[in-house]
């Protein structure tokens, strides 16, 4: 789940006017957190220099600024308030806790934060029985009619 949401949090690189409820901000963190420490293990025993951390944190600047931009976005405020909290990163810690706004605002509606299911996976492979998950009537009829048609023409 963590995992689903940071790549939510990454696709929306170019989505700096949306909102992004705690959940997918934890979330996001939690991975980035996660990732630096494998990268600086990596760096630590493999290359033994700084080399895979600075470029992981390089490359997910911009979507680590936005997300926040977005986060502050859920709770009413504008995305300039990102000043305050790159002059003072204590304050991204309130960002965690910061209750969202239930009710939409300036800065749109909250559905995708409410409403974030999985999509159920289509097959490789069609003819798989996914077409009877969909809607199991039609290919039941479908299925005796082939039945029906067999039998028409062994009778004759």
């Amino acid at each position: 789940m963590f995992f689903d949401w940071y790549k939510f949090s990454v696709s929306k690189i170019q989505d700096y006017q949306g909102r992004a409820g705690r959940m997918e901000f934890l979330c996001f963190f939690t991975c980035q957190i996660i990732f630096s420490g494998l990268f600086a293990i990596v760096d630590k025993f493999v290359t033994g220099l700084p080399i895979v951390l600075p470029l992981f944190l390089v490359l997910t600047a911009v979507p680590t600024i936005l997300i926040c931009i977005r986060r502050l976005h859920d709770v009413g405020l504008s995305g300039f308030w990102m000043l305050l909290i790159l002059i003072f990163p204590i304050f991204l810690i309130g960002l965690f806790f910061w209750p969202s706004e239930q009710e939409p605002n300036q800065y749109g509606f909250t559905e995708r934060l409410v409403n974030f299911k999985p999509k159920p996976m289509k097959p490789l492979i069609e003819g798989t029985g996914y077409e009877q998950l969909q809607n199991p009537a039609p290919a039941i009829l479908e299925k005796e009619r082939r039945e029906e048609d067999k039998n028409k023409v062994k009778k004759n």
